[in-house]
């Protein structure tokens, strides 16, 4: 029975390749993990499970296409919500949320795979959130930096990347952006595109400042104001590539 702190990693299994690797370097980071790997003979699925998620000190799940099909995986996180865990979203894939699971996780701290330049970059900074901390044991084992370059990572990571994405991710954080200043451009000056030009969106403003005569910009912009006004923090910074303040 494990008696210390630990993470329960909830993940789907066709998802094994990358979670297993994530989770060898927590291991080595000195966290405490628990995971399915193979049901006890004689224990009821169900159960066990659980129990684990009951007895758990953080949770922990990796997000991908094949984790919102699994029914075994809603339940987990559901059951981890009643408990009221402490919950830590790893999105593996550039995946849409129903409005039902964004409500659920918008509230809990997330990590996006994408922002980074491959999965030895993922691990690493994973390894050193302060989220783990409770679950953590000394070690002195160093998490793998990120390939310097010129060195070609071996990666090759199971999901796509926008290469413009990765490579400001391998060079600086997102760009950090105020919500409402957004929204105000979008407002009373959404014809000429200003507030694509602030959030990044450089040929969209172009497209909007070329066609303000027509009036389409306008009416555009008033329905960005409007979705940008309901939209969860965490929806805002996946979609625009920022970080809000």
């Amino acid at each position: 029975m494990q008696t210390k702190p630990y993470v329960f990693i909830s993940y789907a299994h066709k998802n094994s390749n990358t979670v297993l690797s994530c989770v060898n370097t927590l291991k080595r980071s000195g966290i405490n993990i628990w995971y399915d790997d193979g049901i006890e003979a004689g224990s009821e699925w169900p159960e066990y499970i659980a129990e684990k998620v009951v007895n758990c000190t953080k949770f922990v799940l990796f997000i991908s296409k094949a984790y919102l099909e699994s029914q075994n995986c809603k339940r987990e996180l559901n059951f981890a919500i009643s408990r009221k865990k402490e919950i830590l979203s790893v999105f593996i894939e550039d995946v849409t949320l129903s409005p039902g699971m964004e409500m659920q996780l918008g509230t809990y701290q997330a990590i996006y795979a994408n922002r980074f330049s491959n999965m030895d970059a993922l691990n690493a900074s994973l390894s050193k959130e302060a989220f783990f901390d409770s679950c953590r044991t000394h070690s002195t084992y160093t998490a793998p930096q990120p390939n310097p370059a010129p060195h070609k990572p071996t990666y090759v990571p199971p999901y796509s990347f926008n290469a413009q994405t990765v490579n400001a991710a391998a060079t600086q954080q997102p760009p950090r952006k105020i919500k409402l200043i957004a929204i105000l451009l979008a407002f009373f000056l959404g014809s000429f595109g200003a507030h694509k030009f602030y959030l990044g969106q450089t040929k969209k403003g172009i497209v909007y400042l070329i066609f303000f005569w027509t009036y389409i910009p306008s009416f555009l912009s008033i329905w960005d104001c409007i979705s940008m006004l309901f939209m969860r923090r965490e929806r805002f910074e996946q979609k625009y590539n920022c970080r809000l303040e």
